[in-house]
């Protein structure tokens, strides 16, 4: 038997901030000791991506999740070669946001931004989007969003709103968590039309995959333009889905 495969997370929150009163939010990192190196390797997982998620309530009223800079810090000052971290950005207070993105991938080395645009309830041609999208490719970082909620209306991408964001950015590159399985016409579809777009497949998803899955995954579209991403599920968990589709 050859060397079990290790894995990168790409989609790993902190714990979450104190919002309202409440702590809200998932937290699959559960400590900054060495402890959590040891739990990662015995999950598998090589390196994590640690992301500053900025959540907003259904309402768009208040920020229901909002991790701090600070918070992913912690994680890749500690331990470098084992997190890597990852911006958020907030839509509803664009120059703050841009300010600190840029803080935190030129002197700080984080290698992305993360925004929920599901939770925002914004489209991603929004012009609260751009800015985001913009400085992205100044800075030559890809920019991963999350596509929708499963369950909900904003459950599936907009595939329209992907191709015109991959046109306006042909530098950018794009990564769309998805929330629930498209069909597969429109995953081969972008395979072959936007070179720039990646997607982020997590636990969540991996936990109800359609017969199809499995073929696309194993094809070189899948082999080349997935990620995978815990999501807030245990790492041996969100591992155990994998390993079952027996790729």
């Amino acid at each position: 038997m050859g060397l079990p495969v290790r894995a990168i997370d790409l989609l790993c929150y902190p714990p979450a901030q104190q919002v309202s009163g409440a702590l809200v939010g998932t937290q699959p990192c559960f400590d900054r000791s060495p402890a959590l190196l040891q739990h990662m390797d015995q999950a598998g997982v090589e390196k994590v991506f640690v992301t500053q998620c900025k959540k907003w309530s259904c309402e768009r009223q208040w920020v229901c999740v909002d991790t701090r800079l600070e918070d992913v810090l912690r994680y890749t000052q500690a331990f470098p070669k084992r997190f890597i971290g990852q911006a958020g950005y907030n839509p509803y207070n664009i120059v703050e946001s841009l300010e600190e993105i840029e803080l935190a991938v030129r002197r700080h080395g984080f290698r992305g931004v993360y925004v929920h645009a599901a939770s925002s309830r914004l489209p991603l041609t929004d012009p609260h989007m751009y800015p985001l999208f913009a400085k992205a490719v100044e800075l030559g970082v890809p920019v991963l969003v999350q596509l929708g909620a499963a369950g909900t209306p904003e459950g599936r991408f907009n595939l329209t709103e992907l191709e015109r964001v991959a046109a306006d950015f042909d530098d950018l590159v794009l990564l769309g968590a998805i929330a629930e399985w498209p069909e597969r016409q429109e995953l081969e579809w972008i395979c072959a039309n936007l070179e720039n777009l990646y997607f982020v497949i997590d636990a969540n998803v991996l936990a109800t995959t359609p017969p199809w899955v499995r073929g696309f995954l194993a094809s070189p579209c899948g082999r080349d333009r997935c990620c995978w991403g815990s999501y807030g599920v245990a790492w041996e968990t969100a591992l155990q889905q994998f390993h079952q589709l027996g790729l």
